[in-house]
């Protein structure tokens, strides 16, 4: 399904039947709907909407507008134009889901937030984190591979060899195949200036921390 944000144009991956209970998914920073496919499967009663950020995946690029405040209004495109229906995100997703709540409760019943990164506001504490090396060198190996027309397949192939976050091992070691292979999907599909806002500290445009999420959910 394919909706317009103003002049962006948001892939929506729609699966399940249409009288099945609605959910949308919403991916991380660098992910792409690839990351939710092996969910779809597993939950053939609910009507599954997945949403590829835009920058992301199928979606439109749109340099120089990364912030909280653009992707927030890319999932409220799509509950404007779906429904009303719970939220479940991962990292971007997951903060996206509380901004969401933040200034449309009434698009978003329900949350489950996986590891929204509410600290990106802070540049101290962003610096004390491993993401403050590597995004940058995931920017620079990125824009290198679509230079030079690398596939998804290798480029999985190549994050699989890749050192761990953790530091026990190799991604390859600590991930399923198919978590790699909607890795290399979404990395040869991904705008790499979505981390300029976030390396830079803008990332979070107007979300405040302070302001309450009124919709019911889960934090993990």
């Amino acid at each position: 399904m394919r909706i317009d944000n103003g002049s962006v144009g948001l892939e929506v991956a729609v699966d399940g039947p249409a009288d099945g209970p609605p959910v949308l998914f919403l991916h991380g920073i660098s992910g792409s709907t690839a990351t939710y496919d092996f969910l779809v499967p597993r939950y053939p009663r609910h009507r599954i909407h997945r949403l590829d950020f835009r920058g992301h995946g199928r979606s439109d690029r749109a340099p120089g507008a990364y912030l909280m405040d653009d992707f927030a209004s890319d999932a409220e495109a799509v509950l404007d134009a779906v429904g009303p229906m719970p939220i479940v995100g991962h990292s971007l997703g997951g903060i996206t889901a509380a901004y969401v709540s933040q200034r449309r409760p009434d698009l978003a019943p329900a949350l489950l937030m996986e590891d929204p990164p509410l600290y990106f506001g802070d540049r101290a504490v962003f610096d004390s984190t491993p993401f403050a090396v590597v995004f940058p060198l995931m920017q620079a190996a990125i824009r290198s591979w679509q230079a030079e027309g690398t596939t998804a397949e290798d480029i999985a192939a190549m994050m699989g060899a890749m050192p761990s976050m953790s530091g026990r091992g190799t991604m390859g070691e600590e991930n399923m195949p198919d978590a790699l292979a909607a890795t290399g999907q979404a990395l040869a599909q991904l705008d790499p200036s979505v981390f300029d806002p976030v390396l830079s500290g803008e990332s979070l445009g107007q979300f405040d921390v302070a302001v309450p999420i009124p919709s019911p959910g889960v934090l993990l």
